[in-house]
Parts: C-alpha cells; sequence; structure tokens
C-alpha cells in the first residue's frame, strides 16, 4: 500500500539495519590481546560469543626485536596459522610479523568468527615489551 512503511525489531525492540540507515550501530569492543609483554607467551584470546567481528588491532612497544603469530582456534580449541592483513599496506598479509613498536607501530586487521577464538602469540622477544591491543567491531 503506497505510503505504509514497515519497522523491522529485533527481540530486544531495536531497529534492525539493513545499510540504508534508522539501525543501530555496533560498539567497538576494546581488545587487549598483549599487555606489555617482556617474554614469549600466547597473552589473551578475543573469543566472541555473540556474532562475527572484525578485529583491527595495533602492534607496539619498545622492544629491538620480536615476532609475534597470528592464530585462529574454532570449536576443537587447536591453534592454527591465520593470515591477517596489514592495515596501512594491502601487498603485506601473512601468519606473522616482526615488526611493530613505539617507533614504528603495525596494524593488522583479521576476522573472527562466533565461537572462534583469535590470539597474537609472541614466539620472541628481545630489549623490551610487545603490547598488542585493538577494536573488534560486530559485522
Amino acid at each position: 500500500m503506497p505510503g505504509t512503511s514497515v519497522r523491522i525489531v529485533d527481540e530486544q525492540g531495536n531497529p534492525v539495519n539493513f545499510g540504508g540507515g534508522g539501525g543501530t550501530t555496533p560498539t567497538p569492543k576494546d581488545v587487549t590481546l598483549q599487555n606489555a609483554a617482556s617474554a614469549a607467551g600466547n597473552g589473551t584470546a578475543f573469543a566472541p560469543t555473540d556474532g562475527n567481528y572484525t578485529l583491527t588491532f595495533e602492534i607496539t612497544g619498545t622492544s629491538t626485536s620480536r615476532a609475534v603469530n597470528f592464530e585462529l582456534a574454532g570449536p576443537s580449541g587447536t591453534y592454527m596459522p591465520t593470515t591477517a592483513y596489514n592495515v596501512s599496506d594491502p601487498s603485506k598479509y601473512g601468519p606473522s610479523t616482526t615488526g611493530g613498536n613505539n617507533s614504528a607501530p603495525e596494524s593488522w586487521q583479521v576476522e573472527v568468527p562466533a565461537g572462534y577464538s583469535f590470539r597474537a602469540r609472541i614466539s620472541s622477544v628481545a630489549g623490551g615489551t610487545v603490547t598488542v591491543k585493538g577494536k573488534a567491531v560486530m559485522g
């Protein structure tokens, strides 16, 4: 019927956004994967349960050298290498990096499906610390 509009809402009564506006904007979640780590270690995994997320994170710190491995675990809980994409250089991607410090931070992005866990495991660090923090947005 002309002039009639329909409003679609979710279970909580919030408007559903189908890309045309009018819905809710996803709120980014703060994520800390490594916090001033001075030794190799798994850090803290990001494990969303409420939907699929795009995680954008930055590697900083005072270390003179480091190796950070990007890993994803499915329902089995076994971590495997996964590909992350460098935000500032689209030709740079892979399962690890040796870059990122306070003078030259590196930003990376990875997709994390609901029910999976992502971690930025430090396999080596020398001469200081490594921090990996970012924002996750449902999408």
